[in-house]
């Protein structure tokens, strides 16, 4: 048999403590009582429960008699004893004796110990019979060491006295039994002590062994383990040496030395084949409250595993001591962290300590194992601490936590289905619909604040089932259902920034309810719907002309109450009802071609009345009615791979007619009918929460790829690999790929991105992340895709003309449509200093560069207006400068520019003189200029306030030599800025002449030989 291994197990609960009791009852293990300190510290009354299999403390009802140190403590079959002590530190020695039952937790006082009041006795029990002897006898300044031996027997609750110890009188010593006998041994009797006596109580005797062989030794620890005894620690100097006694042989054998610091004062007690000793008292008067278990089993260690890359690895063990076993079965159990089944690999049988590993194949990439060496005997089994290891993996993108669905303000109108809505920039609206009749009422949802407000009414009367979409800064509401039961055709258009809605040219369609809305650019569309017959024309407005277009019927089976969306540039329409089936089928509108092209079908189960938006560049369908059971599932298209992905479900209640639009990156779902009542309650839902988000900071010509590197494997030694992180990219559908560097370096898993530049504008790419180590290079499983945005247009605001008392002409101009086919332009509006824009009611769309205007009338007189231009396609917007004019009735300065002076080579001095103030008690003076022929003017600063006439001037610099520099004057107010004439001035030139000095060379006068010994000088003249 081996020396034995100690292990550490977690400490003891409550306080560290000395002179504490300890036993064990079956597989638990008990420690209580003890002090705080030797002398003068506080005694204790706490009691902890030890479960080996947990390694846990649990702390059980306090000791019921007084607090006390240095008593004696053992276990009689099911039940525990503690008896005897001191309760203050200065022998006020006790005889009390209590008994504790583990199954009811509680503690039942027994008769006294029948010796006289002692602290520092022996205790142990043999069969159904406890033993207390030996011990300090006492109180105050009378003590005395005793001898004297006596017997419990719980079923009579009774003490007999027996044979006194044989040995000499003593305290601090040490007993535990063996089989049928007990022993004592060491401690202190005048001086410290090493015999050995054991007690046989079928003839109540008393026979000297072999003394003990470590030091002689007060205050140890003693324990059997099976047919062997162990004494360990004391006090001589504090001791960690532990002895094996085999009563067989009458020998004493050293074993490993106890592995936590020397003390006294300890508590040992076993429990099946392992011994434990903890708490204490250490040199320099430190209290203990660590725990170690001592074993003969054998020690296997699980250490790190090796060489592990994305599918294969090495598990490596280490036992360490085969116990009392000529050989033990090593092997590992491992498994992947989701799964619950362990997998065995094949067992390597050992004959000495060492090391044994196993290789594994065929492993999940980018997958957390858990693992753990086994070592197996005879008797039962071992196992090695629980490790984990990460097969090398990276994925696309970076993890964004958050909630799918949150819940926001509830709608602030009445409880209502068949409602119709939609969203205008960053709002979104509701209205309409049914609730015990027909409604017209209509509501703002703002979720900056997560508040509603409601609007103007609807002025085309209540109505359910309408239909409702928005281009640009309006929105549109038409069809559906009135009070009458009469089907409409009506169009009406909704301006948030007046709060009014003006009625437009009616649908050119058939009178409908239940059809489908959505935009694309500046074209809405309508189509389906139900009348009386499922319907499947489809209408595109203009409403810039005012004007409907019928264009290619929808290309599924005639329908109603389907959704619609649209993503970029197409539309789409899917689910529905067509008078016998549900539906589920999917198609795209390409306005582009007026065709419709069948997609993937939706791949929740066929529905009506469900609910659909887009956010980005994909579509979601969620919620309705399939003809047994309200819904909530949610289901998001996308368009670039043609697939549908289940996504987090509607966290409402189940249900049908709910409404559905976007606001920026932000779903959101609300209202409805969940089968038994109308309900208000409003969804947000967030399409990046909980998901890895792949490129961001997207423009017409950049992109950050993310990526993230999840697993890290192992190399040889054990350790994580370092990696270069990077991504491949390329335009979907192209065969070439580019690479995304410089190459990032991790040796932890983390996210990681890359910026690439020079993309081209509106196309869609896909991407892949990729690291490498020493051990190979590896991909992510899948790419993701991203799209570029739209190269953008130029908007130019020009100066209003045809100013009057009350009106002006507004003109501005599009420079460039980018990637766009067509902008409505119009202009934003307000008098000066006021917060809100005005919008001009007519667009014009022009479908190249030009110019529009627009003449605004019932303007205020002597008034400063601002203006800019306005180009927008869909939910884009370009915007010009912001420009000003004043409608006549105010008087603005005048400014004359005057010649430059001080012209140099590289500068000049610019002067204008300003004339008068008109209408204004001052005015911002300053210059512009530019290189001649050029259309760009360069400000000059700071401006110069004047308050009053008079001339003012500005120094220039940085100015090329013999160039013609044109400028002009300008003073700015209120009301604007105001120029004068343009003049111009050239640039010295400075040519060579001659040189002067020690001059040598060629006969040009222009090439001459250095020397830095002589006195050279360059002459240049001012060019006549």
């Amino acid at each position: 048999m081996g020396a034995g291994v100690w292990t550490q197990k977690a400490n003891v609960g409550g306080s560290g403590r000395e002179g504490a009791v300890g036993f064990s009852i079956g597989t638990k293990g008990y420690i209580g009582t003890g002090g705080t300190g030797y002398e003068y510290g506080v005694p204790l009354k706490d009691f902890w429960e030890y479960d080996p299999s947990t390694n846990t403390w649990t702390q059980k009802a306090d000791f019921a008699g007084a607090a006390r140190v240095y008593a004696v403590g053992f276990s009689i079959g099911n039940k525990g004893y503690i008896g005897t002590g001191s309760s203050n530190y200065r022998y006020n020695c006790l005889n009390d004796f209590w008994e504790y039952d583990p199954s009811t937790n509680t503690w039942t006082q027994k008769a006294n110990f029948g010796g006289v009041s002692r602290e520092y006795a022996v205790g142990f029990s043999i069969g159904n019979k406890g033993y207390i002897g030996t011990g300090l006898a006492g109180g105050g300044a009378y003590y005395a060491p005793c001898k004297d031996f006596w017997e419990y027997d719980p079923s009579t609750n009774t003490w007999t006295q027996k044979a006194d110890f044989a040995g000499v009188a003593r305290w601090g010593a040490v007993g535990f039994s063996i089989g049928t006998k007990g022993y004592i041994g060491t401690g202190y009797g005048g001086s410290l002590l090493k015999d050995f006596w054991e007690y046989d109580p079928s003839t109540n005797t008393w026979t000297q062994k072999a003394d003990f062989a470590g030091a002689a030794r007060e205050y140890a620890v003693g324990f059997s383990i099976g047919a062997k005894g162990y004494i360990g620690t004391g006090y001589g100097a504090s001791l960690n040496d532990f002895w094996e006694y085999d009563p067989s042989t009458n020998t004493w054998t050293q074993k490993a030395d106890f592995a936590g610091e020397a003390r006294h004062n300890a508590v040992g007690f076993s429990i099946g084949d392992k011994g434990y000793i903890g708490t204490g008292h250490a040199g320099g008067g430190l209290l203990l409250k660590d725990f170690w278990e001592f074993s003969f089993s054998p020690i296997v260690q699980t250490t790190k595993a090796t060489n592990v890359t994305d599918t294969v690895g090495t598990l490596n063990g280490n036992i360490q001591d085969l116990g009392k076993y000529s050989s033990v079965s090593c092997y590992f159990k491992y498994r992947k962290s989701s799964d619950s089944q362990w997998t065995n690999t094949p067992a390597q049988n050992m004959t000495s300590p060492g090391t044994f590993s196993q290789n594994l194949t065929g492993l999940q990439k980018d997958t957390i194992y858990y693992f753990k060496a086994v070592a197996e005997y005879e008797d039962g089994a071992e196992e090695g601490v629980l490790l984990t290891f990460t097969t090398i993996g990276v994925r696309i993108g970076v993890w964004n936590s958050g909630t799918a669905w949150v819940q926001k303000a509830g709608f602030a109108g009445i409880a209502r289905l068949y409602a119709t809505g939609f969203s205008v920039g960053d709002k979104g609206y509701i209205g309409l619909g049914w609730n015990n009749g027909h409604l017209n009422d209509f509501f703002e949802y703002n979720p900056s604040t997560n508040f509603w407000s409601q609007k103007a009414n609807f002025p085309g009367g209540g109505r359910i089932y309408a239909t409702g979409f928005s281009v640009g800064d309006r929105g549109y509401i038409s069809c559906g259902q009135l009070s009458n039961g009469s089907y409409s055709k009506d169009l009406w258009e909704y301006d948030p920034s007046t709060n009014t809605w003006t009625q437009k040219a009616d649908f050119a369609g058939a009178a409908r309810e239940g059809a489908v809305g959505f935009s694309i650019g500046n074209k809405g569309y309508i189509g389906t719907g139900f009348n009386g017959a499922y319907l499947k024309d489809f209408w595109e407005y203009d409403p810039s002309t005012n004007t409907w277009t019928q264009k290619a019927d929808f290309a599924g089976v005639a329908r109603g109450y389907a959704v619609g969306f649209s993503i970029r540039d197409e539309g789409y329409i899917s689910t529905g009802y067509d008078g016998s089936n549900y539906l589920k089928d999917l198609w795209e509108y390409d306005p582009s071609t007026n065709t419709w092209t069948q997609k993937a079908d939706f791949a929740g189960v066929a529905r009506e009345y469900a609910a659909g938006f887009s956010v980005g560049n994909k579509g979601y369908i969620g919620t309705g009615y399939d003809g047994s059971n309200y819904l909530k599932d949610l289901w998001e298209y996308d368009p670039s791979t043609n697939t549908w992905t289940q996504k987090t479900d509607f966290a409402g209640v189940a249900r049908g007619y709910a409404l559905g639009f976007s606001i920026g990156t932000k779903g959101y779902v609300g209202i409805g009918y969940s089968g038994s009542n109308s309900v208000t309650d409003f969804w947000q839902f967030d399409p990046l929460a909980n998901t890895y988000v792949g490129a961001t900071n997207i423009t017409a010509h950049t992109a950050r790829l993310n990526g993230t590197l999840s697993g890290l494997g192992k190399d040889s030694n054990g350790n994580n690999y370092t990696f270069n992180c990077y991504f491949r990219y390329r335009e979907l559908g192209t065969q070439n790929w580019s690479y995304a560097t410089p190459k990032v370096i991790k040796n932890s898993t983390d996210s990681y991105y890359i910026d690439v530049l020079s993309l081209s504008s509106n196309t869609t790419y896909e991407f892949q992340a990729i690291v490498e180590c020493a051990a190979g290079v590896y991909y992510a499983d899948n790419t993701l895709t991203f799209t570029t945005l739209k190269e953008s247009a130029t908007i130019q605001t020009d100066n209003a003309t045809a100013i009057g008392f009350t009106s002006a002409t507004l003109n501005g101009e599009v420079k460039s449509l980018g990637n766009y086919s067509e902008l409505a332009c119009y202009f934003n509006w307000r008098q000066k200093n006021t917060e809100t824009w005005n919008t001009t009611s007519l667009r014009e769309t022009l479908s190249g560069i030009g110019a529009f205007d627009y003449t605004l009338n019932e303007l205020e007189e002597g008034k400063i207006y601002e203006f800019r231009a306005v180009g927008n396609y869909g939910n884009d917007y370009f915007y010009g400068d912001v420009k000003e004019f004043a409608t006549s009735g105010i008087t603005l300065p005048t400014v004359e520019t005057d010649s430059a002076t001080n012209i140099r080579k590289d500068s000049a001095t610019l002067n204008g003189y300003l004339t008068s103030l008109g209408d204004y008690s001052s005015a911002d003076c300053f210059f512009q200029y530019r290189v001649y022929g050029q259309s760009d003017w360069i400000e000059t600063s700071p401006k110069e306030t004047l308050s009053g006439i008079g001339v003012f001037s500005k120094s220039i610099t940085g100015l090329t030599r013999n160039y013609i520099y044109e400028y002009r004057t300008v003073a700015e107010t209120t009301g604007g800025r105001v120029y004068g004439t343009i003049e111009s001035f050239e640039t010295e030139s400075w040519i060579f002449d001659h040189w002067e000095g020690d001059v040598t060379g060629s006969e040009n006068p222009k090439t001459i030989t250095m020397d830095k010994s002589k006195n050279i000088t360059a002459v240049f003249i001012r060019e006549p």
